[in-house]
């Protein structure tokens, strides 16, 4: 074992190598390398982040300053399947992530994240907030839903045994749901909640057996639409 302490400079254009594990910060490192500080900063955007100034963590600096779009990466390698996150240089002070994964010999971006908070997967041009972005030619909406197999698309998936899976909106202080809630073994009903003035319920039901019901979740059986109130109906 070796302690170093002060400046330790390597220089040359040969390979460096080391031995056993290394530890920057500690004496007693117990991965290939380990390095430890201790910092008692709050704010997650300090530390030396801007400009790479002086601060705690690591940092990888790619000092190129003649191509437009350089980047500074991170290559992890298991076997013989490879992945990368990459920050590339979008223009001044602004960077994009890129995650990237090797499927069977085909590496590509599969997670992006902009410079301006657009989340990309499947895409590097994301267009909102999130974008889900993928190839499907299949007509049959049905196709991959029964037992949540493999397929495109989103899932979201409550593993308990009863319950409900749900999508939520909120807008300034108003809110909505939309809830898949499990009735019995493969069967489900759709709760569209809304809220009106902090009072907040199911204002349309789809039943599992296809009855429609708009005030009342209990729409009669054989009754395509129950409607609990008032209706009214436009045209022929």
């Amino acid at each position: 074992n070796y302690e170093i302490t002060g400046t330790l400079q390597v220089s040359g254009t040969g390979d460096s190598s080391f031995a056993g594990n290394v530890g920057i910060g500690v004496t007693s490192p117990t991965k290939n390398l380990s390095i430890a500080y201790s910092s008692t900063e709050q704010d997650v955007l300090l530390e030396g982040l801007a400009g790479a100034s002086a601060g705690s963590g690591l940092l990888i600096f790619n000092t190129d300053t003649t191509t437009n779009k350089p980047f500074a990466n991170i290559d992890f390698r298991a076997g013989n399947a490879d992945a990368r996150i990459a920050v590339q240089r979008e223009a001044a002070n602004s960077s994009n992530y890129h995650f990237i994964t090797d499927n069977a010999g085909t590496i590509a971006t599969k997670m992006f994240l902009k410079h301006s908070g657009q989340l990309g997967l499947g895409t590097v041009t994301p267009a909102k907030s999130l974008e889900l972005s993928y190839s499907q030619s299949t007509t049959d909406v049905n196709d991959n839903l029964s037992g949540a197999s493999a397929g495109t698309g989103i899932l979201l998936r409550n593993n308990a045994a009863t319950g409900f899976a749900n999508v939520d909106f909120r807008i300034n202080d108003a809110d909505g749901r939309i809830a898949y809630k499990f009735e019995a073994s493969n069967k489900g009903n759709f709760h569209f909640i809304t809220d009106n003035a902090t009072v907040i319920d199911t204002k349309m039901f789809i039943k599992y057996s296809g009855e429609v019901g708009i005030g009342t979740t209990n729409p009669q059986t054989n009754t395509k639409l129950d409607v609990n109130g008032a209706m009214r109906q436009d045209g022929k």
